[in-house]
């Protein structure tokens, strides 16, 4: 599995070759992916971390609470600091099924 987010208003840079330091920090703030295989039980979905963004997660397990409504998938975290802004949160995913 893969896991790529990133923030809604993200620097855009014209040139990477140019691109400064503070940049790049800015880029790196605003967003998040990691990848690995994971596990299931019906619930709670595990994502076993081979490689992230950052490598504080590499090798550490995700826990991620699974509940299906209807049509909508929700992915949820338990509440954890943001990789943000290091403020207690929950990062919830939707997924909706369109025909």
């Amino acid at each position: 599995m893969t896991v790529i987010e990133v923030a809604e208003q993200r620097p855009m840079p014209t040139d990477l070759a140019k691109l400064a330091d503070s940049d790049r920090v800015a880029l790196f703030k605003t967003l998040l992916a990691y990848a690995g295989t994971f596990s299931f039980d019906g619930k709670v979905v595990i994502h076993h971390v081979d490689v992230s963004w950052n490598n504080i997660w590499t090798g550490t397990n995700q826990v991620r609470n699974v509940r299906l409504e209807g049509r909508r998938l929700f992915i949820t975290t338990n509440a954890q600091p943001s990789t943000i802004d290091g403020k207690l949160s929950v990062g919830i995913l939707t997924w909706e099924k369109v025909e």
